[in-house]
């Protein structure tokens, strides 16, 4: 259980943080297009 429920938080960390990275690539390439 505990090496299945580690498994599980660690797949959930990187789904949460892709879209994060993909927000700020797309935000910092807002702001270098505008500069």
């Amino acid at each position: 259980l505990a090496q299945t429920s580690s498994s599980d938080e660690e797949s959930i960390s990187i789904d949460l943080q892709e879209p994060v990275t993909l927000t700020f690539a797309a935000r910092y390439l807002q702001a270098f297009s505008k500069a």
